[in-house]
C-alpha cells in the first residue's frame, strides 16, 4: 500500500511539473506573439493596433506633437524600414515576460547628422538672419521641424541594428509593453526627436 501511495504521489508531482512548465511555455508564446504583434503594428504605423499594446498618443508625445502632423508623420514612415528578430523569451516573475530581440532601424545619426549641417547652413545665411528678428519662438520651432522633415526625405537607406531586452507584462488577460517605455521607443527613433529639441 505504501508503494503504491508512492508512485500515485510521484505521479502527482509529474504532472504538477509538466502543468506547470506548460503554463509557463504557454505564457512565453503568449507574450512572444504580442511582441511580434506589436513590432508589425509599429512598422505598418497602425494606431489602433498600437494602442492594444502601448499609448499611441504616448508615441506622438515622445516624437514631439507641438511640431506638427507633417513632422510626426515624417518620423513615423521610418518605421516601414524597421525589422527585428526575436532572440529569446525568458519569464522575468510572476506576469512578466523579457524578450531580447535584435531591432534593425534607419541609422538615424546620418539623419540628425544631415539634419544639423542644414540648421548650420540656414543659420549662416543672410535670408535667416533677416526673418529670425521677427519670427516668433513657434515659427521657429515650426522651421526646424521642416529642416528634419527634409532631412528625413532625403535620408539614405543605411541601417543600425540594436540588441535589446524588452519587457512585456500581462494586464488584464494580455500582454502589453512594460518597463522604460521611453527607452523602447528611444531604440525605435534613436531619440530622434533630441535633435530637434537641442536646436529649438
Amino acid at each position: 500500500m505504501r508503494y503504491f501511495n508512492r508512485i500515485i504521489t510521484v505521479f502527482v508531482i509529474a504532472c504538477l511539473c509538466v502543468v506547470g512548465n506548460g503554463c509557463s511555455s504557454a505564457s512565453k508564446n503568449d507574450a512572444k506573439d504580442s511582441f511580434a504583434n506589436m513590432m508589425n503594428a509599429f512598422k505598418e504605423c497602425n494606431r489602433e493596433e498600437i494602442n492594444k499594446y502601448y499609448s499611441f498618443s504616448a508615441v506622438t508625445t515622445y516624437i514631439d506633437e507641438a511640431s506638427g502632423e507633417e513632422y510626426q508623420e515624417a518620423v513615423l514612415s521610418t518605421l516601414n524600414s524597421m525589422d527585428y528578430k526575436i532572440n529569446s523569451v525568458k519569464d522575468a516573475g510572476e506576469n512578466a515576460i523579457v524578450i531580447n530581440a535584435d531591432i534593425t532601424t534607419l541609422d538615424y545619426s546620418k539623419i540628425i547628422e544631415k539634419y544639423i549641417e542644414d540648421v548650420m547652413e540656414l543659420v549662416e545665411s543672410k535670408e535667416y538672419q533677416v526673418q529670425i528678428k521677427s519670427m516668433t519662438a513657434d515659427d521657429y520651432k515650426a522651421l526646424m521641424a521642416k529642416k528634419m522633415v527634409d532631412a528625413i526625405s532625403e535620408s539614405s537607406s543605411e541601417k543600425v541594428t540594436n540588441t535589446v531586452d524588452v519587457l512585456m507584462i500581462r494586464s488584464d488577460n494580455k500582454w502589453i509593453l512594460g518597463g522604460d517605455a521611453d527607452a523602447f521607443l528611444g531604440i525605435l527613433f534613436a531619440d530622434i526627436s533630441n535633435a530637434v529639441e537641442s536646436l529649438t
